[in-house]
């Protein structure tokens, strides 16, 4: 994540185009709609301007001037020289879609695939082209059958890498998973269809990023919260008590109201939050002279988001804490915000949902980053984090994750298992992604036998 892959892929579009390789047909690029503005951009700003005029976007304003019914005018998709679009308009126009004739289809987050059993997915296997290519800083979001998923995607032609879904999940469980997928990919070899780069490799003055975990004891009445919240989980469902736990979990608050509550009382009722609010003293402290220490707090309730906002406006006297959650639409206020929380001098703070990680921000004015309402995916938090930890950050960024446990129980509690859960799943796919230096030994035999 953070190491160019757009203009990377664009690069090729772009020789597609000059070589005459893909002929007159269109390129297509789908990503999520917060990314259209930014493909936009990177083509303007590295390549002149007679090579990508101008993409036709394919979505608001312009998707509306070209529909036809309840389909597409096609033959005038057909004679663009660059379609944008995102995954929602492919899942709705896949009929339309796929009576173009495409030359390099792209699906950029590529993840966004990993259910191939929607629309998109459909649509996108689909999809008449010369070569596809996905791309995507998280392969593995919550298992391997992601990397199937993705797969599954962009072959259009036999052989394919993979069989059915069920023989991929027969032979690649357990925990050798990891190890005979790579094997199956040919992963790392000059045949493998599968190409990586990590930050270690290629940028080696990237500063390090250093990870540290903050415990604190909980209340007695939020124990006494989690005991009624467990009495009524036979009743009202898994989910429910989930959601219960993780709003209990950040701040009592938040299973009624927290509206009006003062800081003070907002600040005795949740251990948690005043452990968040003690990183960022510590963190404030640690500016002086011309340097500044800047802070990124990733929290998905906004409810918490607007109660943390007032809290640390108040107690810092900041003049305001943005808060950004990836709306399309508000796209361009976000990357104000993220301009002038750049531009400030001395400490400041960001509040972001995770959910907006992969929008395409760069914040490496910030090297700090508090996970304080963690999500179930680790490639999530991991976008959330390398918002921070990418080209151009100069300064080590240090990563905390406070967790609330019981009362004299440091190992129990809902965030020890939330946290528990996202560093195995983190640890399936670095382990994918990490082969044995054994593995290379296996490949000729695998590649004689004609398995890929």
């Amino acid at each position: 994540m953070g190491l160019g892959k757009t203009l990377q892929v664009a690069c090729f579009l772009t020789l597609r185009l000059l070589g005459g390789g893909g002929g007159l047909r269109p390129q297509l690029v789908v990503c999520p709609t917060i990314l259209l503005d930014n493909w936009r951009q990177e083509l303007a700003r590295f390549f002149q301007e007679h090579v990508w005029e101008k993409p036709f976007i394919l979505h608001g304003a312009d998707l509306s001037a070209v529909k036809r019914g309840d389909g597409l005018n096609t033959e005038f998709l057909s004679r663009q020289r660059l379609i944008l679009t995102n995954y929602e308009t492919l899942g709705a126009y896949q009929r339309s879609l796929l009576k173009v004739d495409f030359d390099v289809v792209v699906f950029d987050e590529a993840h966004n695939l990993k259910n191939p059993d929607t629309l998109r997915s459909r649509a996108a296997r689909a999809l008449k082209r010369s070569f596809a290519i996905a791309l995507t800083g998280t392969p593995v979001e919550n298992e391997l059958f992601d990397v199937w998923a993705v797969y599954d995607a962009i072959q259009s032609r036999e052989p394919r890498v993979f069989g059915a879904r069920s023989s991929f999940r027969a032979d690649h469980s357990g925990d050798q998973g990891g190890a005979s997928l790579r094997l199956r990919l040919g992963y790392p070899s000059d045949e493998c269809t599968l190409l990586r780069r990590e930050k270690a490799q290629a940028l080696k003055d990237l500063p390090p990023k250093i990870y540290q975990s903050n415990a604190v004891e909980m209340t007695a009445l939020q124990e006494e919260q989690e005991r009624l919240i467990a009495q009524q989980a036979p009743k009202r469902g898994a989910f429910w008590s989930l959601a219960a736990l993780q709003k209990l979990y950040q701040h009592p608050a938040l299973l009624s109201d927290s509206r009006g509550m003062s800081v003070e009382t907002a600040l005795r009722e949740s251990p948690k939050t005043r452990l968040c609010l003690e990183l960022l003293a510590k963190v404030e402290s640690q500016g002086h002279g011309e340097r500044s220490e800047k802070a990124l707090v990733f929290v998905l309730s906004r409810a918490m988001q607007e109660l943390l906002a007032r809290l640390i406006e108040e107690k810092f006297r900041l003049d305001s804490v943005p808060i950004i959650n990836g709306e399309p639409e508000n796209r361009r206020t976000a990357l104000a915000s993220i301009d002038a929380f750049s531009k400030a001098k001395g400490f400041q703070v960001l509040l972001l949902s995770p959910l907006a990680a992969g929008a395409g921000l760069n914040i490496v004015a910030a090297n700090h980053v508090i996970h304080y309402g963690r999500w179930w995916n680790p490639a999530k938090e991991d976008q959330a984090t390398d918002r921070a930890h990418r080209i151009g950050q100069v300064r080590p960024v240090h990563v905390y994750y406070p967790l609330l446990h019981r009362q004299g129980r440091p190992e129990a509690g809902f965030d020890l298992r939330l946290h528990e859960l996202v560093e195995r799943k983190r640890s399936l796919a670095r382990d994918f992604l990490s082969p044995d230096p054994d593995d290379a030994q296996q490949y000729a035999g695998f590649f004689q036998e004609g398995e890929c």
